[in-house]
């Protein structure tokens, strides 16, 4: 299959701006469909990935020779992936002249650059409504990680495009049993994102924390948890509420407990291994990710898979596998525009009324939310690493 051109290399992108392509021409006729893959998403273990001649298949790991920018979503995806690959027994090499039948890139859009003579499978996202410019370089087949993402690239791309779901480490993140806080006990929702990436939603969920504790509904002792990166300041602050607002932030000493009921919004700006970020996760009782737009949304997942209770924006990935009975879908929404000049590119914001309904319904019956929680933990077993690879090894039959 012909393969077109160059890359464009701008190392500096959002995740959100997602290229349009470049129609190009393929040789060869279209693989059949997808078959049944029931199996590989139930995390049934595969054989080794071996071509039609009985050969062990070897992926060339171009993503190892591209790079994924400062695109922290990418990299943690393509090094899951990656391993959970290796653990299926696919044999992986990062040599540009092995003998490899498939090239593939788990990066940005914008970062894709073929492997010269190869078959290159490009594993990619589409978060927004649009792509914001257009792709240099044609992979020979396209892979996106929801139903939402495929939508958006078949504007654009004449190729196939098959859809893998993403995977979420269910063993880093097991099911954990929460209880309802006692009287006098605080109620702690977290929010885990960059707050200075407005596509994470945080600007929609300090709004509608704000509204909710100035409205009196919000139950005394309940906390607002940010955890974010890359602050300026300490590593911990804290707010307090005086008649329902917001005063601070204050330097958090060591000696106090991040519990006490006064502490109305803690922001932990600290960058945590994944097992105290687990721990977080366990600590906390309910999960707020109003995202303008996502393409897998690992936070959600990881949450999910611990049990708890969730309340995200269902607009793009989400609809692939999250629901009413799994956490609180947030419905009512609308399109908001990120750029003027390209009034079609656009995520989609949650009401405000909305996010603080989700907040409510949490707290006036935990149990019941606790319920979804346990729902949500089973349903991510189904979303493993290593289903995630299995159906990958799919995909990948279909070109060998």
């Amino acid at each position: 299959m012909a393969v077109g051109g160059s890359a464009l290399r701008k190392m500096d992108r959002g995740l959100q701006q997602v290229m349009q392509w470049k129609v190009v021409n393929g040789e060869g006729s279209a693989p059949p469909p997808d078959g049944d893959l029931s199996a590989e998403l139930t995390g049934a273990t595969s054989a080794p990935l071996r071509s039609s001649g009985g050969r062990r298949v070897k992926l060339l790991w171009a993503s190892q020779l591209i790079g994924t920018g400062f695109a922290y979503g990418y990299a943690t995806h393509a090094n899951n992936m990656r391993k959970a690959l290796a653990a299926a027994g696919v044999e992986i090499s990062y040599d540009r002249n092995a003998d490899c039948d498939i090239a593939v890139s788990i990066v940005p859009p914008e970062l894709f650059d073929p492997v010269p003579g190869r078959f290159n499978l490009l594993f990619s996202t589409a978060e927004m409504s649009e792509p914001t410019e257009p792709l240099k370089a044609m992979p020979s087949a396209l892979v996106v990680p929801c139903e939402y993402s495929k939508k958006v690239f078949a504007k654009f791309y004449p190729g196939d495009i098959h859809v893998c779901p993403e995977g979420v480490d269910v063993e880093a993140f097991p099911f954990f049993q929460r209880k309802e806080p006692g009287p006098g006990d605080r109620f702690r929702f977290l929010f885990n994102g960059n707050i200075r990436d407005s596509t994470k939603g945080f600007g929609l969920a300090i709004s509608a924390w704000r509204a909710w504790l100035t409205s009196g509904r919000a139950p005394a002792g309940t906390q607002f948890y940010v955890k974010t990166t890359g602050l300026p300041g300490p590593e911990l602050s804290f707010y307090t509420a005086v008649n329902g607002n917001l005063v601070g932030p204050f330097p958090l000493p060591p000696e106090v407990s991040l519990d006490l009921p006064e502490i109305a919004m803690v922001v932990d700006n600290r960058n945590l291994p994944v097992r105290e970020l687990a721990a977080l996760y366990n600590s906390s009782h309910a999960l707020l990710a109003p995202s303008l737009g996502e393409a897998w949304n690992l936070v959600l997942t990881e949450a999910m898979a611990t049990g708890m209770p969730c309340a995200w924006t269902h607009a793009t990935s989400t609809l692939d596998y999250a629901d009413t009975s799994t956490g609180w879908p947030i419905t009512a929404f609308k399109p908001c525009i990120f750029r003027q000049d390209m009034p079609g590119y656009y995520g989609f914001a949650a009401e405000e009324s909305a996010i603080i309904n989700a907040m409510q319904e949490i707290v006036d019956d935990y149990p019941a939310a606790l319920a979804r929680g346990r729902a949500a933990s089973e349903r991510m077993k189904k979303y493993s690493w290593r289903a995630a690879a299995e159906k990958f090894v799919h995909i990948c039959r279909r070109y060998i």
